[in-house]
C-alpha cells in the first residue's frame, strides 16, 4: 500500500451519546402522555378514528395503465367536507341535497333526480333524515371533461362510486344528481359522514385530493378509450383562450420564478408543440391585462390565477342563468362584485334573482339591477341566505366591515387567563356551565383559523392565541366577503308605486343617482309620472320637485287610515290609534308590509291597532302582547319578554 496517502487519526471528545439518545426518547415519551392524557369526553369523535383511503392514495399512481399520463381521459373532483358544526350544520346538510335536486338542473330544464346505488329517481327524505346526526358531510362533484359522450352518467357514478368504497374498505350511504344546466354535464354526490359499521368516516387528504380523481380518470379512459392526438390537439387549442384556469396555466405557474416564467428554445418535437402552446396563452392572457412579455421573458401579474379562476365562475354562473334571465344581457352586463372592497358602501337596486354562486358550499348571491344601470351578482356573506327577500322588491345592500366572532371573544378572554393558550379543559375549567358541544364548536373554529394561519396547535394539543388575534380572525372575515345587510326599501316595483296613497320609495329616490337607461331608467321614467300624479292631488306644487315635510306626514298618514279602514271592514272591529300614554293588549295577529316598513296587527275583540314593527317582536307573532306608547316610542311586553323602546 505503498501508493496511500498516509494519515494520523485525531479523536474528538468522547460523549456519552447514549444520554443524550435517552434524553430524548424520555422527552417523547412525556410528548405522547401528555397526548394520550386527555380526556376522552372531550374528544371530537369517540369512536374509531382509523383514516380510510391512506393506503389507497399511497398506491394510486404505481396502478397499472398501458397508457402515458397526456393520453388519460381528464375528470375533475371537487371535494368540500361540511361539517354539523358550521353555518347551520344538520339543516344545511338537508338544505343541499334540496339544492342539487333544484328545478331546470335536469337534461331538459326538469327538476333533478336523486339515485344511488341501487334505485332511481329516489325520494331523499329518509337520506336527510338518516344525516341528521352526521358530524361531516361529504360533497363530491365529478366532471368528466368528455361527459357529453357518455348517453347516461348514472352507470358510470355507480361504477366510480363502487371503485370509492373499495379503496376505502366500507360501503358508503351515498345519493348522486346529474346536473345538464351548465356548458358542461356534471354529478353532485353526497356521503353521509358514516361508514357501513355506523362509525364516523374519517377519509385520507391524499385520497380526496389525489385519489378520487386518478380512479375516475383511469376509469373513464377504459371506458372510452385514451385521448388520441386529435382530442388533445382540440382540447390544447380550446384551453389556449378559454377565460378560466387551465392545464397550461398550471404548468406555467410551476415553471415561474418571482413572479416571471422564461421560455428557452425547445429541445424536440414535443418541446416545440409546448412551447407553441405557452406562447399563445401568455398572449391571450396578455389581453386579458394579467401578462406582459419582455423578449423571452413574460412577467404574470400578481394574483393572475386568482383572477382566472374568478372569471370561470362568472362564466359558469353566466351559462346557468342564460335561460332563466332572458330580460338582460348577462355575459355583457353582469358585474362580479368583491365584497372584500366594498366596506361603507351601499348599492341600491331591484332584486332580480338569487343564484348560487358555490355549489359546494352553498354560498348564495343576488343579482341586483342597480339604479345606475349596471347589473350587480352580490356575494352574500358565509351562511347568509336570502331570507325573505322577494324578487322585483328594491333593496339597499349596505357592505360593513367584517368584524370578530363573539367566539373569537370568547377564545381571546379564555386565552387572556391561560397564559396565551386555549383548551377545552381550560374553557371548561374557567366556564363550567359551557357544555362539550359549546366548547367543540370553538375548537372547530380554531381549527378553521389555524389552515388561514391566524392560530398554531401545539403538541400537546393546546391551541396558542396571538395577542393580535381578534384583529386577525376580523381580517378574516373580511377576506372571505366582509359582512353585509339588506334593507328592503319596497316590495313592489317602480310602476306599481306612481299611484300609491302613501310615501314610497319613489318619493325618496336622488334623481342626480338614476342611470338613463336599464333600473334607472325605469325608476326615472317613474319618478316623472309621480310627480305628476302628486301636483294632482295638491301635494306637490308645480316648480316643486320634493314633497314638504308637511306633505310627507300627510301620505304617512294616508297610508294607515287606508289600511285600518281595510282591516276595520276585514273584521268588523274598530281602529284604535295608540296616543302618546295610551295603552293596547291584544293578540299579535299578523304582520302587513306596507311603504313605511312592516306593521304589527294587534287585536282584542270589537278593537284593533296598528304599530310599526321592532326587533325581536317577529318571534311573538300568534302570542299576547301590551303596548305602550311613550315620549321614546312603544314600549312592548309579550308574555314574560319585555322589549325595548324605541
Amino acid at each position: 500500500m505503498s501508493g496511500d496517502t498516509p494519515f494520523e487519526p485525531r479523536l474528538g471528545r468522547i460523549r456519552d451519546r447514549g444520554q443524550r439518545g435517552a434524553g430524548r426518547f424520555g422527552k417523547a415519551i412525556r410528548k405522547r402522555v401528555a397526548r394520550l392524557s386527555r380526556k376522552a369526553s372531550n374528544r371530537r369523535i369517540r369512536k374509531s378514528r382509523s383514516v380510510r383511503g391512506a393506503q389507497a392514495a399511497s398506491v394510486s399512481r404505481m396502478r397499472g395503465t398501458p397508457y402515458p399520463a397526456f393520453r388519460m381521459r381528464r375528470v375533475v373532483v371537487k371535494v368540500h367536507i361540511a361539517r354539523a358544526g358550521r353555518l347551520g350544520g344538520a339543516k344545511a346538510f338537508a338544505e343541499h341535497v334540496g339544492y342539487i335536486e333544484r328545478d331546470g338542473a335536469g337534461r331538459d330544464g326538469e327538476r333533478g333526480q336523486a339515485y344511488d346505488r341501487d334505485a332511481e329517481d329516489l325520494d331523499t327524505r329518509a337520506f336527510r333524515e338518516r344525516s341528521a346526526g352526521d358530524e361531516r358531510q361529504f360533497r363530491l362533484i365529478v366532471s368528466a371533461e368528455d361527459a357529453d359522450r357518455l348517453e347516461d352518467l348514472k352507470p358510470e357514478i355507480r361504477a366510480f362510486m363502487a371503485g370509492v368504497e373499495e379503496d376505502l374498505g366500507t360501503k358508503l350511504d351515498w345519493i348522486a344528481v346529474d346536473h345538464h344546466d351548465t356548458g358542461q354535464p356534471h354529478t353532485h354526490i353526497v356521503i353521509r359522514g358514516r361508514d357501513a359499521t355506523g362509525d364516523h368516516l374519517v377519509i385520507d387528504r391524499n385520497y380526496l385530493m389525489r385519489g378520487l380523481r386518478e380512479r375516475a380518470s383511469r376509469q373513464l379512459t377504459e371506458r372510452l378509450g385514451p385521448r388520441r392526438d386529435l382530442e388533445i390537439l382540440s382540447q390544447d387549442a380550446r384551453d389556449v383562450t378559454a377565460d378560466r384556469m387551465t392545464g397550461l396555466d398550471r404548468a406555467i405557474e410551476k415553471d415561474m420564478q418571482n413572479d416571471r416564467i422564461s421560455l428557452g428554445e425547445p429541445a424536440s418535437e414535443r418541446g416545440h408543440f409546448d412551447h407553441s402552446l405557452r406562447i399563445k396563452r401568455l398572449r391571450h392572457l396578455e389581453r386579458l391585462g394579467l401578462a406582459t412579455r419582455d423578449g423571452n421573458s413574460w412577467h404574470l401579474k400578481p394574483g393572475w390565477t386568482e383572477t382566472l379562476k374568478q372569471l370561470g365562475r362568472k362564466g359558469d354562473i353566466i351559462r346557468s342563468m342564460a335561460a332563466r334571465y332572458r330580460s338582460f344581457d348577462v355575459a355583457n352586463r353582469l358585474e362580479l362584485l368583491d365584497g372584500t372592497r366594498l366596506a361603507g358602501t351601499t348599492l341600491t337596486g331591484r332584486i332580480a334573482g338569487t343564484v348560487i354562486l358555490d355549489e359546494m358550499e352553498d354560498r348564495h348571491a343576488l343579482i341586483l339591477e342597480r339604479t345606475d344601470g349596471k347589473v350587480s351578482l352580490i356575494p352574500l356573506a358565509p351562511g347568509q341566505r336570502p331570507v325573505d327577500v322577494p324578487e322585483g322588491a328594491i333593496a339597499d345592500i349596505r357592505f360593513t366591515q367584517a368584524k370578530a366572532r363573539r367566539s373569537d371573544h370568547t377564545i381571546a378572554r379564555i386565552a387572556s387567563l391561560s397564559d396565551g393558550t386555549w383548551s377545552e379543559d381550560r374553557h371548561a375549567s374557567l366556564d363550567p356551565e359551557s357544555s362539550p358541544a359549546y366548547r367543540l364548536a370553538h375548537k372547530r373554529r380554531l381549527e378553521a383559523l389555524r389552515r388561514a394561519g391566524i392560530v398554531q396547535r401545539l403538541a400537546s394539543g393546546d391551541w396558542k392565541i396571538g395577542e393580535d388575534y381578534l384583529a386577525r380572525a376580523a381580517a378574516y372575515e373580511q377576506a372571505r366577503g366582509g359582512a353585509r345587510d339588506i334593507f328592503l326599501r319596497s316590495r313592489a316595483g317602480p310602476d306599481a308605486l306612481v299611484e300609491a296613497d302613501a310615501l314610497t320609495w319613489l318619493d325618496e329616490v336622488d334623481p342626480e343617482r338614476l342611470a338613463e337607461t336599464g333600473f334607472g331608467g325605469e325608476v326615472r321614467r317613474a319618478r316623472l309620472e309621480r310627480m305628476t300624479v302628486l301636483r294632482s292631488r295638491g301635494l306637490l306644487a308645480e316648480q316643486e320637485t320634493a314633497l314638504s315635510a308637511q306633505a310627507r306626514e300627510q301620505l304617512k298618514a294616508n297610508e294607515l287610515a287606508g289600511l285600518a279602514a281595510a282591516e276595520a271592514r276585514a273584521s268588523g272591529r274598530t281602529f284604535q290609534a295608540l296616543e302618546h300614554g295610551g295603552t293596547f293588549s291584544g293578540r299579535f295577529e299578523k304582520i302587513i308590509d306596507t311603504h313605511q316598513g312592516r306593521m304589527a296587527l294587534v287585536g282584542q275583540e270589537g278593537a284593533f291597532t296598528l304599530v310599526r314593527m321592532r326587533t325581536g317582536m317577529g318571534a311573538g307573532l300568534g302570542r299576547d302582547i301590551s303596548l305602550t306608547r311613550k315620549s321614546t316610542g312603544i314600549d312592548w311586553m309579550m308574555g314574560r319578554e319585555r322589549g325595548p323602546s324605541r
